[in-house]
């Protein structure tokens, strides 16, 4: 059995190679159950922490990342799969965007369509804002937690939620821009193809700050419990 002092080691370790607190939640575990196993064998706690600590070298070893800070490798790469993901998502919902807007256009007036086009983009991209405002306050936990990241979706998208709650004072700029698109389909124009790839680009940024807030609030309620033991 793992004492209370050498399971604080073990976090105050994992601590000093910067990481979230969900990929030291995980590695926490990992530790304990390695060196418990270790530790059956009658080696000591320090010298199976030591290799438990070996066998992590690699993943733990600290590089920098892309905005210059550093970066436990294990983190990154955790990070750039999740991300990943999430991409494809927001990708799928610019495709589907690119499909819907093309079925009005072959099933609307010009008048009616760039009535519709500014409501269907305030709603789309007002998500985001919305979500965040439900969820102010498991949002606003991380305040709690001023000298280390909750997760890997920390404060990631802060722009995107702003962008979304100011949708409502473009909607006559939007109805300009589904004109363009009109004429796009229906005279095979330059800038209505152009519009219509900004305007599905722009939706499927804020599916992206979406999906990425999704996977914060996701990872904040396993993580709740775990959060209880910490004093940071």
């Amino acid at each position: 059995m793992i004492s209370v002092e050498h399971k604080k080691e073990i976090r105050d370790y994992l601590l000093s190679k910067k990481l979230p607190l969900d990929i030291l939640m995980e590695l926490e575990d990992h530790f304990l159950t390695q060196i418990d196993t270790l530790r059956i064998q009658n080696i000591s706690f320090k010298n199976a922490f030591d290799e438990v600590k070996q066998i992590w070298k690699e993943d733990l070893k600290l590089e920098k990342a892309y905005n210059g800070k550093e970066i436990a490798v294990f983190v990154k790469d955790t990070k750039d799969k999740e991300m990943v993901k999430i991409f494809r998502k927001s990708f799928f919902v610019f495709l589907m965007m690119n499909a819907v807007v093309f079925m009005l256009c072959m099933l609307l007036e010009k008048e009616v369509f760039s009535e519709i086009l500014p409501v269907l983009i305030m709603v789309l991209t007002s998500i985001p804002a919305i979500h965040f405002l439900r969820y102010i306050n498991n949002f606003n936990y991380v305040h709690q937690f001023k000298k280390i990241k909750l997760n890997i979706f920390h404060s990631s998208n802060a722009i995107i939620i702003l962008g979304g709650a100011f949708q409502p004072f473009l909607l006559g700029k939007y109805g300009k821009i589904g004109l363009q698109i009109y004429k796009g389909f229906e005279q095979n124009s330059l800038t209505g193809i152009l519009s219509l790839i900004i305007f599905s680009g722009c939706v499927g940024l804020y599916s992206y700050g979406f999906f990425i807030q999704m996977a914060f609030m996701k990872s904040l309620r396993k993580m709740k419990l775990y959060l209880s033991t910490f004093n940071l």
